[in-house]
């Protein structure tokens, strides 16, 4: 996993894991100064589907809640 996170730079992960609502366990990704293309690509590369991703919008990063 991180192997394949050094391809995207802009990506930072937390180490923390949440539970919400119905979505069961998700892990916590900051992506700064990142578009919805370059977020579909990561999540297409490594989930095959851009289906397991939530995006949240601050204001200065947007934070996205993967399913696990």
């Amino acid at each position: 996993m991180i192997n394949i996170l050094k391809k995207f730079k802009k990506i930072y992960i937390s180490s923390k894991v949440f539970k919400m609502k119905n979505y069961g366990y998700i892990s916590l990704i900051f992506f700064k100064n990142i578009n919805k293309f370059e977020i579909a690509k990561f999540s297409k590369y490594i989930f095959g589907s851009f289906k397991k991703v939530r995006i949240i919008k601050s204001i200065n990063e947007k934070k996205i809640y993967l399913k696990i």
